[in-house]
C-alpha cells in the first residue's frame, strides 16, 4: 500500500505542476483567488463525500474536527500565498518553498513524538534544500520583479505547508483510530466554507478588473483538475503518516512537487532551463533516491 500511495501522490503532484501556473496568471485579484480556492476543494469534497457513503457514514468527534479546522486555515491560507508568489517567480521556486515546509512536522516529530531520523536520511533532507539553492538561483534569473512581497509570501507558503503537514500528524497520533476520510473530507469542507465566507463578505477594491469568459473558463478547469490533486494527495499523505516516518512521507511528498513543477514549467509554460536548474533536479532527486533508501 505504501507504494500505492506514493504513486498517487506523484500523480496528484503532476495536476498541480501542470495546472497551478495558469491558475494564478488568470486570477486578477485576491478576491478571485479567495473563491477559486472555495470552488478547488469543493470539488476536492465531492469524492471524499461519495467515499464517506459508501464506507458507513460521517462519525465526527471534536478532536477531528478541531484537527480538521486546522488543516483547513492552513490550506487556504498557504494556497494563497504559493500561487500568489508565483505571480512574480518561477514555478519551482514557489514550489520549493511550499516543499520546505517539511521542515515543521519534522521538527514536531523529533520534539512531541520521539521519532527517530537516521544520519543518512538528514543527508538526504540537506541535499534537498542545497539543490532548492539552485532552483532559487535559477528563477531569479527568469523573473526579475522578485520583491519583499514575493519573499514574505514565500515564507507564509512554507510556515502553512509546515502546519497542514503537522495537522495530518497530528491526526494520526491523537487519533489512531480515525477516519481518514472523514477528517480529509472535514478540511476540505472547512476550506472552502472559509473561502466562500471571506469571498462574500469582502468587497472588491479593483471594481475595473473582473474576469473574462476565457479567464472565467481556465479557472474552472483549473479548479476542478486541483481539486482533484488535492483529493489524492491529501487523502495518501494522511493515510501514510501512519505507515512510514515523517522524513520519508514530507521530504517525498514536497520534494516531488519540486521536481515536477520545475519540468512542467520548463515544458508547458517555457521557463528556461539552465545549468543551476538541472543540478537543482540532480539534487533533488538524489535526495529522494537517498531519503527512501535508507
Amino acid at each position: 500500500m505504501v507504494i500505492f500511495y506514493l504513486i498517487t501522490i506523484i500523480l496528484g503532484r503532476t495536476l498541480q505542476g501542470i495546472f497551478y501556473k495558469p491558475a494564478s496568471s488568470s486570477m486578477p485579484n485576491a478576491r478571485t483567488y479567495i473563491g477559486f480556492t472555495s470552488f478547488q476543494f469543493l470539488c476536492a469534497g465531492i469524492p471524499c463525500f461519495l467515499l464517506i457513503i459508501f464506507s458507513g457514514g460521517l462519525k465526527i468527534d471534536l478532536l477531528t474536527l478541531g484537527l480538521a479546522t486546522s488543516l483547513g486555515l492552513c490550506m487556504l491560507l498557504g494556497g494563497f500565498c504559493s500561487l500568489f508568489a508565483m505571480k512574480s517567480g518561477t514555478v519551482s521556486l514557489s514550489s520549493m518553498f511550499s516543499s520546505a515546509g517539511l521542515i515543521v512536522p519534522l521538527i514536531a516529530g523529533i520534539i512531541l513524538f520521539g521519532q527517530p531520523i537516521r544520519l543518512l536520511q538528514w543527508f538526504g533532507v540537506g541535499l534537498f534544500f542545497v539543490s532548492s539553492y539552485f532552483l532559487i538561483g535559477s528563477s531569479k534569473k527568469i523573473y526579475t520583479n522578485f520583491s519583499f512581497k514575493t519573499i514574505f509570501l514565500l515564507i507564509g507558503s512554507l510556515l502553512f505547508s509546515g502546519g497542514s503537514a503537522l495537522s495530518q500528524q497530528l491526526f494520526t497520533y491523537y487519533v489512531p483510530d480515525g477516519d481518514i476520510t472523514v477528517f480529509t473530507f472535514l478540511s476540505f469542507i472547512v476550506t472552502s466554507a472559509l473561502g466562500a465566507i471571506v469571498c462574500l463578505f469582502t468587497k472588491n477594491k479593483e471594481q475595473n478588473i473582473s474576469l473574462d469568459k476565457r479567464s472565467f473558463k481556465a479557472l474552472t478547469v483549473c479548479g476542478i483538475a486541483l481539486g482533484v490533486a488535492i483529493f489524492l494527495i491529501n487523502l495518501s499523505a494522511t493515510a501514510l503518516t501512519k505507515l512510514i516516518s515523517p522524513v520519508i512521507l514530507f521530504t517525498f511528498a514536497n520534494g516531488s512537487f519540486t521536481i515536477i513543477s520545475t519540468l512542467f514549467g520548463a515544458v508547458l509554460y517555457k521557463e528556461k532551463i539552465t545549468l543551476q536548474s538541472v543540478i537543482g533536479i540532480i539534487l533533488g532527486i538524489a535526495s529522494l533516491v537517498i531519503i527512501k533508501l535508507f
